[in-house]
């Protein structure tokens, strides 16, 4: 019997296609809520996890960044990263397609996008 001899991938190979597996999948949901709640009128930012622990997400105008935090996706339920995505969802419908900038970021025009979508506008994970 003859056993190849394969090498094992290193840990940063394996956190890079961990990494790369997760922002998948957060496109995939990015995708069908886009389609759900807002009629695709939503065009796809850039997706990057971040390491912050003191924002679970962030969307960021200037660079048309959607942030998500890695441990918020690494260690909560699925249930509250997807309730972060459609919160900071919500944001970008304010700001790209209502074009709403004279408000604060979760002020009258925030929070009704969401109650009319069933968001939680204060989604912050638990």
């Amino acid at each position: 019997m003859i056993i190849e001899d394969r090498e094992s991938p290193t840990p940063a190979a394996l956190s890079a296609a961990l990494e790369a597996a997760l922002l998948r999948v957060l496109r995939q949901r990015y995708d069908w809520e886009n389609r759900e709640r807002f009629a695709n009128r939503l065009t796809p930012p850039v997706l990057v996890l971040s390491d912050s622990t003191t924002h679970l997400g962030r969307w960021h105008s200037a660079t048309r960044i959607l942030e998500i935090s890695r441990p918020l996706l690494l260690d909560r339920p699925w249930l509250e990263v997807t309730s972060v995505l459609d919160h900071e969802m919500a944001h970008q419908y304010v700001d790209e397609f209502l074009r709403v900038h004279n408000e604060p970021p979760h002020g009258e025009t925030f929070r009704r996008v969401c109650a009319e979508r069933g968001i939680d506008a204060r989604a912050a994970g638990a």
